[in-house]
């Protein structure tokens, strides 16, 4: 398992303004196993002290080099959240304080397929994963 995909990231709870979100109480309303992935681990813990696989990242942050593996950690991801029934959390496009560099749904589309799951008054949303036949 690629590092990328295996990795929880742990933040320390705070009191951002985002606790009181449609998307974070969404996300702290969600049973406790269930599996979830974005791209903001470190946002989505200190708000709702849940873990998240965190997605693929086109290029990484301390080399600025393109990630070569891009494509089989969609793979991979994809795999996690359609055995696992997980959810890929998209957190609103307004919140521009979090530079997002890692996979979107339309990337995840390129290998499986992809669904709203929920959309929320704020903008963000839940997607599902799954893997089409023979895939």
């Amino acid at each position: 398992v690629v590092p990328t995909l295996s990795a929880v990231d742990h933040g320390t709870p705070s009191g951002n303004t985002q606790m009181t979100s449609a998307t974070m109480r969404a996300v702290r309303r969600l049973p406790p196993d269930t599996v979830i992935a974005t791209g903001v681990n470190t946002l989505l813990y200190t708000d709702t002290g849940r873990a998240s696989i965190r997605v693929p990242v086109r290029v990484h942050q301390l080399t600025n080099r393109p990630n070569g593996s891009f494509t089989s950690q969609l793979r991979q991801l994809a795999a996690i959240l359609a055995t696992h029934h997980g959810v890929l959390v998209v957190l609103p496009a307004a919140w521009s304080d979090f530079v997002f560099s890692g996979a979107t749904p339309a990337d995840l589309a390129r290998v499986a397929d992809v669904h709203v799951l929920r959309s929320f008054s704020d903008g963000g949303r839940f997607y599902e994963v799954t893997l089409p036949r023979g895939r």
